[in-house]
């Protein structure tokens, strides 16, 4: 199933995204 790979591998960009937002509000 190449589609779930590629959709988790969305998913973990997404992640990873919201999560160095996060990061980065916490450091100001």
């Amino acid at each position: 199933m190449p589609h779930y790979g590629t959709k988790s591998l969305e998913t973990l960009k997404f992640i990873s995204w919201i999560w160095s937002l996060c990061e980065g509000k916490r450091l100001e």
